[in-house]
């Protein structure tokens, strides 16, 4: 590497097939069992599964971080780039396995309509200031509710899979059946059980349904959905008409003969003079956003690579690598 980076050159092929075989020699003696497989994906693509594909370029991509960091001498950048993403783990999770696959699988519009939404809130504060007053609600409310939720679903998990709870877990656990004992509405089905484990497991229960369902209000109510306007964890997909990407409608004036075409009012930005008024995307923004694209890559393979790759070019293989590790992990923005 120390010799290579004397004489680099990103813009000569043979400096960059050097470059390319020293990544793969790295990639060699760190995991040979990730370049075995690239290696026989590269020299037989064909025998490869779209799925398979996806995780070997996936792992190669990880290599190619350190690697590129190393040649570059930004190993301390990335590092701290790594721990901030690391950080935003909890709302990732409260995207993927809270809301889409908890709260809007148990809870439509249908079901909105009767909940009443202020017994919901009050628990879920009571809940919030008695077990989960270390998370930081002032700054980032988003985060700290992932976490609480994040939390609450680990307890639950373990009473069912009947694995003991360390010594924080406890204690969380046993605030949270004190906060939701306390209140006249639910304490009743927290005394039918007889040992503190189950009472435990009740009042985590309930407060997961609760947070489910005040998700749920959020979602389809537009008057509360003001009230998580900004969250990451809200920004949920939808389905893409491509016949009709801009939503409209036509008002006619002036006797039918002016038409004139106007967008939901809810988009409208008003321009401030010259100035740039989008904001663009936040580091968290981003990570949603690139969690995003991957799914949509997995569902649809990456073809846009698999026909480049069949050819024997050796200066055009590399760059292919290049370009398909880089499109597993770059965000995809939509607007």
């Amino acid at each position: 590497m120390k010799k290579f980076e004397k004489n680099i050159d990103l813009y000569s092929p043979q400096k960059l097939k050097e470059l390319a075989d020293l990544f793969y020699q790295d990639v060699n003696n760190r995991d040979p069992l990730l370049f075995n497989r690239f290696e026989n994906y590269r020299s037989n693509p064909q025998s490869t599964s779209p799925v398979e594909i996806s995780g070997i370029l996936i792992s190669m991509a990880e290599h190619l971080d350190n690697f590129i960091a190393s040649l570059f001498k930004v190993e301390t950048e990335l590092d701290l780039l790594k721990q901030f993403i690391n950080s935003e783990d909890d709302v990732l999770y409260f995207k993927k396995e809270f809301i889409l696959r908890r709260a809007l699988k148990k809870w439509d519009a249908v079901k909105v309509q009767t909940m009443n939404f202020d017994e919901v809130d009050i628990l879920l504060k009571n809940t919030r200031n008695a077990a989960f007053n270390n998370l930081d609600w002032e700054t980032d409310e988003e985060k700290a509710t992932a976490s609480m939720a994040k939390i609450l679903v680990e307890i639950e998990k373990a009473y069912k899979q009947k694995i003991q709870l360390d010594d924080t877990q406890v204690a969380v656990a046993q605030k949270i059946l004190k906060a939701v004992s306390s209140d006249n509405r639910f304490a009743k089905l927290i005394t039918i059980y007889s040992t503190e484990a189950e009472k435990i497991f009740a009042a985590v229960t309930i407060c997961l349904e609760k947070l489910e369902q005040w998700y749920a209000v959020v979602i389809y109510s537009p008057a509360d959905k003001q009230r998580v306007k900004g969250w990451n964890s809200f920004r949920l997909p939808e389905n893409i008409d491509y016949y009709n990407l801009v939503d409209y409608k036509v008002v006619k004036k002036g006797d039918g003969k002016l038409e004139i075409f106007l967008g939901d009012q809810d988009h409208y930005r008003r321009k401030n003079g010259f100035d740039l008024i989008d904001p663009r995307f936040s580091f968290c923004n981003v990570i949603i956003e690139t969690d995003a694209n991957c799914k949509q890559n997995n569902r649809h393979h990456f073809g846009f690579s698999y026909r480049q790759h069949q050819r024997t070019d050796a200066v055009h293989d590399e760059r292919s690598l290049c370009a398909m590790s880089h499109q597993a992990r770059r965000p995809c923005y939509r607007r």
